[in-house]
């Protein structure tokens, strides 16, 4: 499989593991040596960060591969927001201990991380801003990505004309921290149409408690 996606791509850009959870695959770290043994310049691994927050020496030996020359290792991390309720409703668990103690772990390994949020309207939209500033301010990370939920599977039944869009996303980011963004700082990237993902970055100057940083993302 990586062979055709190399053979298709030449030097492809990256390659993202995700499941299920792909930390407990007890070949994951095989596959990582497989993927960076090709030129592919970064993996991936989208993870709950349970395992990150559990298990020290893996986490190690993400760190050791992500000092390999030329090549990336970078954590997809879950990351819904703050709220006891926001947890529960959408993991079905406070995970909120873990999450911090997956990121701290990252960051004494040297490992970068995109905070991941499922947004869900009426429950964690207001949280946005603060996932954006929390990003800022922890040394591990270095995006922040934000996916309105997909209602399918164990979700409840929903209105479709009541859910949040990516440009309610955008509006709600611009509303949460004014002094940080305007709706025009958000552009599409390549996608199947404009409004399916956009991104901007932010570039830090002092004090990172008082600055945004660079790049923090919608999408």
């Amino acid at each position: 499989m990586l062979d055709t996606f190399v053979a298709s791509e030449g030097e492809a850009e990256v390659v993202m593991f995700s499941g299920g959870e792909p930390t407990i695959h007890k070949h994951i770290l095989d596959f990582i040596d497989l993927a960076q043994a090709r030129p592919i310049r970064n993996v991936t691994v989208n993870t709950n960060g349970i395992r990150l927050a559990t298990d020290t020496n893996f986490v190690a030996e993400l760190g050791k591969r992500n000092r390999t020359p030329g090549r990336s290792v970078n954590i997809y991390l879950q990351f819904d927001g703050f709220e006891e309720r926001t947890h529960l409703e959408i993991r079905g668990r406070d995970l909120r201990t873990l999450k911090q103690r997956a990121l701290d772990t990252c960051a004494e390994a040297g490992l970068t991380v995109t905070l991941v949020a499922a947004v869900e309207r009426g429950l964690n939209e207001h949280e946005l801003g603060d996932i954006i500033e929390y990003g800022i301010d922890h040394p591990a990370v270095r995006s922040v990505a934000f996916q309105p939920v997909t209602h399918s599977g164990r979700h409840v039944e929903f209105d479709p004309l009541q859910r949040l869009t990516n440009p309610d996303v955008i509006r709600l980011i611009n509303a949460q921290r004014p002094q940080w963004f305007t709706k025009g700082d958000f552009f599409p990237v390549p996608c199947c149409f404009p409004t399916c993902r956009s991104v901007t970055y932010l570039l830090v100057e002092g004090n990172p408690a008082t600055a945004p940083s660079s790049p923090s993302r919608a999408c």
